[in-house]
């Protein structure tokens, strides 16, 4: 038999088919393979491709899914797919815009080449490696004995399952005017481009902090746009999981019909089909219980998380403290389950339906929760347009954006509202979230003042505040980052002394540099420079130290920064924190000389 004969049906011959098969450790095949490129006969070369197509084939489909046996190429593929070229979307697409860097990507504003009329459409491009939904899938397999858990991580085989495919063509099918539109998608070997229309505005965050004063009829026709984009898609067997203030943009009014407010859902990166809803998605401080556990869950997150975002609309402060660490994530859980409480200010000026729909939503048990579509015929949001115009001058300011903890907390940095999947890690200097205990009296000085000290305790950023005002300037609060630049718990240093004036190596900072030291102690100045300083383990290092003083009424405190560093030289990474840093200090000083300065005036133009 010729050589071209073999060609074409090799595997169909018992014996060779036979001889292939004993060939099937991995050792051996490559090999073989070795010995096949060496012979240079076309025809067993011929052989061995047929044979390896066939075998990565077989052993792809045997790949379980996380919701059942796994189907690839049975669904028509949503993607466009670009050629292997570097620039391939770019000949598309022209980038005239980086908008933003989320977890999962980033997201550009672009113009279609080709499009005569140049309209911009936002394109949120994805690595395949770090798609969450990819990612859940291998990550399933990680610890799997079954065949394909090994293949996927040792060849970097991202399969696209068919459930994967299912969503995204759902995704392209969304038309309501309170949801995002889906344009087109676009894959190459590396990423995932999703196509989507432009929605100019504000987002949530942005639109409550732009308000000066917020009441209850403000609140109203926001929520029923968010819970008719629930409903809708939910009605599609769609799961959002990542409902947030920034996932909600609202659109200014030249760019829709009518003239009342529009808003529109974003974002359905972390989304999925309702029955394969299982794993940790969404935004520390939204997500409900039971996205905590291993079992499969409803469209019920979704109402859970719009209820988190009900009481911020209410309150201006989010319900709930997330885990800034694993040690207090049970705490956490346990103030999810506990629930919100209803009685701390604002809540009791908010009416009883309010209160009755914002406590049906955050129940911790799904299964009493509110569906999307119950929640729109509840009596809150049901109530008569033309009553609501006029209660509306009778009604009271549950809050207003210059008084609240969401200006702060985003200033900060606190709120950066980061979406996480498949585990509970903290972003960025503080935790996306974080709850400020409100109590009376906002003008309270020693409210700001613990607000302050409860951000600071949780930076990553070594972080000290001194008393000026006492003996030998005391600490009063340090952050985590000073624990471990330093090995001292905060517990052994609060109501010390700064020990860098007059403890160990004092000796060795030149005179003029103490006195600098002693000026910004008494609040007179601000500092910054490179001192020695020592570890409670006795270890000495070079410490960059940036101090600046605030006020918190008409007390005057200190904020030192500080951070080890090579020599005298800063690396641009220790550059970077410490403007970093230096903003927080920023912040902190304006938001509370604002905060102080409302408080003063307040009290001025009290009456007599």
């Amino acid at each position: 038999m010729s050589e071209g004969a073999l060609v074409g049906k090799p595997l169909r011959q018992p014996p060779l088919r036979w001889l292939l098969s004993l060939f099937s450790g991995r050792q051996v095949r490559l090999s073989l393979l070795v010995l096949l490129v060496l012979t240079r006969r076309p025809s067993l070369l011929q052989i061995w491709s047929d044979y390896w197509r066939r075998w990565r084939a077989r052993r792809l489909r045997r790949l379980p899914s996380s919701t059942g046996p796994l189907k690839i190429m049975r669904i028509a593929d949503p993607f466009v797919r670009l050629s292997g070229e570097k620039q391939a979307f770019e000949k598309l697409y022209e980038v005239q815009l980086r908008i933003t860097d989320s977890t999962f990507g980033s997201v550009f504003e672009c113009r279609r080449r080709q499009d005569s009329e140049g309209l911009s459409v936002v394109v949120k491009i994805v690595r395949r490696k770090d798609h969450p939904l990819l990612n859940a899938v291998r990550d399933s397999k990680k610890d799997s004995k079954a065949p394909g858990a090994p293949m996927i991580q040792r060849y970097g085989i991202v399969v696209e399952t068919e459930e994967f495919r299912r969503y995204m063509h759902k995704l392209l099918a969304l038309e309501h005017e309170n949801v995002v539109r889906y344009l087109e998608f676009f894959a190459d070997t590396s990423s995932f481009y999703f196509v989507m229309e432009r929605c100019p505005g504000l987002t949530l965050l942005e639109h409550l902090l732009a308000e000066s004063a917020w009441q209850e009829s403000s609140v109203r026709p926001l929520m029923q746009q968010i819970m008719k984009a629930l409903s809708y898609i939910h009605g599609l067997d769609i799961v959002h999981r990542d409902v947030k203030l920034e996932n909600l943009m609202i659109l200014p009014p030249e760019e829709h019909s009518g003239g009342s407010v529009c808003l529109k859902l974003l974002d359905f990166g972390l989304g999925c089909e309702l029955a394969g809803a299982c794993g940790t998605f969404g935004t520390l401080g939204y997500m409900a219980p039971e996205t905590f556990g291993s079992d499969r869950y409803g469209s019920g997150v979704d109402v859970f998380s719009a209820g988190v975002v009900l009481y911020i609309l209410l309150t201006g402060r989010p319900p709930f403290q997330p885990p800034v660490n694993a040690r207090v994530l049970e705490d956490h859980l346990q103030a999810l389950h506990d629930g919100p409480d209803m009685s701390k200010k604002p809540l009791p000026s908010v009416t009883r339906h309010g209160c009755d729909l914002l406590d049906w939503m955050l129940l911790p048990d799904a299964s009493g929760r509110c569906t999307a579509s119950e929640a729109l015929r509840h009596a809150w949001l049901q109530a008569d347009s033309r009553a609501i115009g006029s209660w509306q001058k009778q009604e009271p300011e549950l809050w207003s954006s210059y008084s609240s903890e969401l200006h702060f907390l985003r200033v900060m940095g606190v709120w950066n509202g980061s979406s996480c999947s498949a585990g509970l890690s903290s972003t960025g200097g503080v935790n996306s979230l974080q709850c400020v205990e409100e109590a009376e009296g906002e003008e309270d000085e020693g409210i700001l003042e613990e607000l302050c000290f409860h951000l600071v305790r949780q930076m990553q950023v070594p972080v000290i505040i001194a008393d000026p005002a006492g003996p030998d300037c005391p600490i009063v609060a340090v952050s985590g980052g000073f624990e471990a630049l330093t090995g001292y718990r905060e517990s052994e240093v609060v109501g010390k002394n700064c020990r860098i004036l007059n403890q160990p190596r004092a000796h060795e900072i030149p005179s003029e540099i103490v006195e600098l030291l002693r000026q910004s102690a008494s609040g007179q100045r601000t500092f910054t420079g490179v001192l020695p300083n020592v570890r409670a383990n006795g270890t000495y290092f070079d410490n960059m130290m940036h101090i600046s003083p605030i006020d918190i009424g008409a007390r005057k405190l200190l904020v030192g920064v500080q951070m080890e560093v090579s020599g005298c030289e800063l690396h641009s990474d220790e550059q970077e924190l410490l403007g970093a840093a230096r903003k927080v200090l920023t912040a902190i000083r304006h938001w509370m000389r604002s905060r102080t300065g409302r408080s003063e005036f307040c009290r001025r133009s009290s009456p007599m």
